[in-house]
């Protein structure tokens, strides 16, 4: 949880900072370099597990067919991880903006896909079987993968901190100058 923990905390307190300071435009600029480090790092946790995995759970103990289930699952789970970064980052970014709210909901309403959804992965559901591996590892990054409302608030066109050509003007009631 890297993700949402330390870069989370690191991107609401620059994006808190820039706004406390009535500089919107490096608000802008802090969204855009967030997420360029978010997909940069969950590509990296990808490469990580795709090419180095086999050996780090080799060094746990993994072995024969625990070895390729740990593998299969891994590599699902894995495969997500830039969705889950550009989520937790998105949802710092709405709290460094002092809206609490949205990615607090948005957190329950994965919560509240990824539960069920893993159940009846692992345990199955009516006539359909479980599944060993890899269909669990799939719902921890599909509910981030939904068009999370934490997603598409910071991008929306009104929003003082979407992405893209920085204006100088700040905020309004913040005085840019000194």
């Amino acid at each position: 949880m890297t993700s949402a923990g330390a870069m989370g905390g690191g991107v609401s307190s620059a994006i808190a900072r820039a706004l406390g300071a009535g500089d919107v435009a490096a608000a802008r600029r802090l969204v855009v370099h967030a997420l360029v480090i978010a997909s940069a790092m969950g590509v990296a946790f990808t490469l990580l597990i795709l090419f180095f995995g086999i050996k780090m759970y080799g060094l746990l103990g993994g072995r024969g067919e625990i070895l390729q289930h740990a593998l299969a699952y891994s590599n699902t789970l894995f495969a997500g991880a830039i969705v889950v970064w550009i989520a937790n980052t998105l949802s710092s970014v709405l709290r460094g903006s002092g809206n609490m709210m949205l990615p607090a909901l948005a957190l329950i309403g994965a919560a509240v896909v990824h539960v069920p959804l893993s159940a009846a992965l692992v345990l199955g559901l009516g006539r359909c079987p479980g599944s060993a591996s890899p269909a669990p590892a799939s719902p921890t990054s599909a509910p981030s993968a939904l068009p999370r409302s934490s997603w598409v608030h910071p991008l929306r066109r009104s929003s003082p901190l979407r992405p893209g050509a920085a204006t100088s003007g700040s905020r309004p009631g913040c005085s840019t100058t000194s």
